[in-house]
């Protein structure tokens, strides 16, 4: 009995050895910290008390409160969620206790765009290949959301996880041509919810078409006349065609927000940027 009540009393001291020292730096409790160190292993403990940060959450965009309006929201089970309210808003995708995140409205349409690793970085990219850091968690106890890939180049900006791939990447920015900043005009703009306007402002803009979060790329002035005419792939890719078999590529989107017209990089050239 008295080796069994030391064995027992030694695994409280290392799960609460291991709780005290992932609590301090993933920012949480000792108490959360243990909730999880009494099961799963250290690596593990951390990347879901990372993922409990972003869950049960409002998401705004903007940095102060003059500035700040509300995106979406992520529920206590970690549905995400994209819309100013309960009146408009639609399920994007989900995180889940592993870190994944996904994009679909269910099990039977989703897929992976990214994750959470247990130092609290958010990496795009549907597998460790092709994966790279567009965020972080703060440790702060509200976990801020950073957006960059280092501290060099980090800012606040909690739309991080609302836009994980290049089709969502596009909605609310505006749309110039140019090859530089001494050529370029205005063309239009994308929405938020992925429709695409050709003007130069409110007054004279019409609709033309849309990007659904899919990526699929429609012209059209409604759903009634829209037709699908290319898509944008989890790469920033563009291509032209109504389908894979007709469809070639026509340029890409960069991260920097550059639009280059070409099949590839030897041939391709600036025809504008969003910004």
């Amino acid at each position: 009995m008295g080796c069994n009540r030391e064995i027992t009393s030694q695994e409280a001291r290392r799960v609460y050895d291991v709780a005290r020292r992932i609590a301090a730096e993933v920012g949480a409790t000792i108490g959360h910290a243990r909730t999880y160190a009494r099961t799963y292993n250290e690596h593990v403990s951390k990347m879901m008390l990372w993922v409990d940060k972003l869950k049960d959450r409002s998401i705004y965009a903007g940095t102060g409160v003059l500035n700040k309006e509300l995106k979406g929201r992520v529920d206590k089970d970690g549905n995400i969620y994209s819309g100013t309210s309960f009146l408009n808003e639609e399920m994007i995708g989900r995180v889940d206790n592993e870190g994944y995140i996904f994009r679909g409205t269910h099990w039977l349409n989703e897929k992976i765009v990214g994750r959470i690793d247990s130092q609290g970085n958010i990496l795009k990219g549907s597998s460790w290949f092709n994966e790279e850091v567009v965020g972080r968690i703060g440790k702060d106890t509200k976990g801020t959301l950073y957006q960059g890939t280092s501290c060099f180049n980090e800012m606040i900006n909690e739309e991080v996880i609302l836009k994980m791939t290049p089709a969502e990447q596009l909605r609310g920015l505006k749309v110039y041509s140019g090859a530089n900043w001494i050529d370029e005009k205005l063309e239009g703009r994308v929405d938020e919810q992925g429709n695409i306007y050709r003007g130069t402002s409110w007054i004279d803009e019409e609709k033309i078409g849309r990007v659904d979060k899919d990526g699929n790329i429609y012209r059209g002035t409604h759903w009634l006349n829209e037709e699908i005419a290319g898509r944008i792939d989890s790469e920033g890719n563009i291509y032209k065609g109504t389908n894979w078999l007709n469809e070639e590529k026509f340029g890409r989107i960069g991260k920097d927000g550059t639009v280059c017209q070409g099949t590839n990089w030897l041939n391709e050239t600036k025809i504008g940027r969003t910004g």
